[in-house]
């Protein structure tokens, strides 16, 4: 068959009736794509893109449909054979870079945050801050054994709750108290919430590494069943396409891989946010808390030596 009798084969379906179908531009294109590499723009019905079969190979300074290739009766079998073995080597190589750049960015992420620790409010400073707590709560009630001419420690309370009595010292009472609750209720919601964040980050990058494991075996599995497929299918054309569900499972489209890796970075960036967000919240409120505390007792041994 002549070159341009071939090419007169070849649908210009980019060409209809003196305009250009956006639709049918774009599956031209496609078509002339790695059909390893396709991603969600297979779904899309219009295209009407079912087999590998419709795919172009590249020969020399034009390019040819799979299925018209292994139709033609005047090009040689070894011809044939040459050319879907040079085209589906480069096919494999190029998914081959495209998955070496990926997992590179998944072991670049991983190497960013494998010492990601959570900073939990610690238990132990939470306890003395209970502790403290209930003992402000102490000098809000009138206990009988408070009395003026009582021994010991109970002598003393009863002048410090004297003391605080005043408006002053009923001030900075009450605030200190209204801090050390609030304190007692952030240590746990901090680390309910970054606990949960940190859950949900280690979820995705344990999935992102299953999945990214999952697809180079799955792409060395389904390339040489396709391989061989076309190999056969020289000598048998009348063999039904190889059906592009064959060849590509939509979980280990490299645009669902990107997508579920996009989550991945912003869970990692979320918790790492928070981690750092809560640890400047919480030298906060020790500060205010140690400042109202300290301003409490100057003000308490300051009155006790005036009087």
């Amino acid at each position: 068959m002549a070159m341009n009798e071939l090419r007169q084969e070849i649908p210009q379906e980019n060409e209809s009736f003196g305009s250009v179908n956006p639709v049918l531009v774009k599956r031209q294109y496609i078509l002339q794509q790695n059909p390893f590499l396709m991603g969600d723009e297979l779904d899309d019905p219009a295209l009407e893109i079912k087999s590998v079969d419709e795919f172009t190979l590249s020969r020399k300074n034009d390019r040819i449909p799979l299925y018209l290739l292994l139709s033609l009766n005047d090009v040689k079998r070894g011809k044939k054979r040459r050319l879907i073995k040079r085209n589906f080597k480069l096919w494999k190589k190029e998914y081959l870079a495209k998955e070496k750049e990926f997992l590179q960015r998944v072991h670049n992420q991983k190497t960013a945050t494998k010492d990601k620790n959570v900073k939990k409010f610690p238990f132990v400073t939470w306890l003395i801050y209970l502790f403290s707590f209930l003992m402000v709560l102490v000098l809000f009630y009138n206990y009988p054994m408070f009395q003026k001419n009582a021994p010991g420690v109970y002598r003393f309370l009863y002048r410090v709750k004297e003391i605080t009595s005043t408006y002053f010292g009923e001030a900075l009472l009450i605030s200190l108290s209204l801090v050390l609750f609030f304190v007692l209720v952030y240590g746990i919601y901090q680390n309910h919430v970054l606990c949960f964040l940190n859950r949900k980050f280690k979820a995705s990058s344990r999935q992102l590494a299953i999945l990214s494991e999952s697809s180079k075996r799955t792409f060395r599995k389904k390339y040489k069943k396709a391989y061989r497929f076309y190999m056969a299918k020289i000598d048998n054309p009348s063999q039904n396409a190889f059906g592009l569900n064959n060849l590509i499972e939509p979980k280990y489209r490299f645009s669902q891989m990107e997508k579920l890796f996009d989550l991945d970075m912003e869970n990692a960036s979320n918790f790492a946010k928070n981690n750092k967000l809560f640890k400047l919240k919480r030298i906060l409120m020790h500060s205010v808390t140690i400042l109202l505390a300290l301003a409490l007792i100057c003000y308490v041994g300051f009155r006790m030596i005036a009087k």
